[in-house]
């Protein structure tokens, strides 16, 4: 995972445990710092989208389709991504796979952060 696709407050996996990114170190010498050389995206399922909506509107559409704040999430297995949608507008955002993803889109667009259930 490259440090440039993180930001502090994301969530990886480290060493199969969840790990909230507190700090990144310049000179990037753990434990100062995360490693993030170590650390492994965390997949974006339907459970983390249910855990990651406190405070938001959270509606399950249909299987594979979820509705959270103005955004529908259309699940592509195929592809094993979430494509976004902004329900309002009916436009494409973009597609996320992984938790860190979904946290960066989400403060991109509404300026607020996803808070755990």
């Amino acid at each position: 995972m490259k440090a440039k696709n993180l930001r502090i407050g994301n969530l990886v996996d480290l060493y199969g445990s969840t790990a909230t990114v507190q700090r990144f170190d310049l000179n990037d010498r753990p434990p100062r710092g995360l490693a993030v050389d170590k650390g492994e995206p965390i997949p974006l399922t339907e459970k983390w989208l249910r855990n990651l909506s406190k405070g938001c509107t959270f509606k399950k559409q249909s299987e594979g389709t979820l509705t959270i704040d103005r955004f529908r999430l259309i699940w592509k297995p195929a592809y094993k991504y979430w494509y976004i949608v902004d329900d309002h507008e009916l436009t494409y955002i973009t597609k996320v796979s992984y938790v860190h993803e979904w946290q960066n889109v989400f403060f991109a667009l509404n300026g607020t952060e996803l808070e755990l259930e």
